[in-house]
């Protein structure tokens, strides 16, 4: 890949090099190519705010910055019902898409964006981790919720 070869030129270990222990190996399908905010409808935790900044070019998005804040969690308050209500997530989600008139923004960026949400990739995931995943075992699988507030396939609401 080009960031491998790029770190190979200058004789240094790439950085997500299974040398660096930072190798995951083969990711499950069902959790493979998961939007950003697909991600944060299947984690049991989250962080308190999100905040990025997101410009697009001529093949989509090339930039994407932002600060995150964790703070220690009881394991009791991890969530136990998932996902969560969609107004629940707009309290912790804050995304600003800087356009120009050259470069609008559409309904097929929003579509390529981390706003992409596809409610049976958010239930085939949840599935894959409560039968596989020990930490997912006691969550439930909120389908009224996924149904009622998670769009088959477009930007969240």
């Amino acid at each position: 890949c080009r960031p491998c070869i790029s770190h190979n030129k200058f004789k240094k270990v790439p950085l997500y090099a299974y040398a660096n222990n930072c190798w995951l190996g083969s990711v499950p399908e069902e959790l493979k190519d998961l939007s950003f905010l697909e991600e944060l409808c299947i984690a049991r935790a989250r962080s308190t705010r999100y905040m990025i900044k997101l410009e697009k070019g001529p093949t989509g998005q090339f930039a994407s910055k932002g600060n995150v804040c964790i703070f220690p969690q009881e394991p009791r308050s991890l969530e136990s019902v998932l996902p969560p209500p969609l107004n629940i997530l707009h309290d912790e989600i804050a995304i600003i898409f800087v356009s120009s008139p050259e470069n609008p923004i559409t309904v097929e960026a929003l579509q390529k964006s981390p706003l992409l949400v596809r409610r049976g990739r958010i239930l085939r995931a949840l599935q894959w981790l409560k039968e596989y995943n020990p930490l997912y075992s006691d969550v439930t699988i909120d389908h009224a919720t996924l149904n009622r507030d998670y769009p088959e396939n477009g930007p969240a609401p």
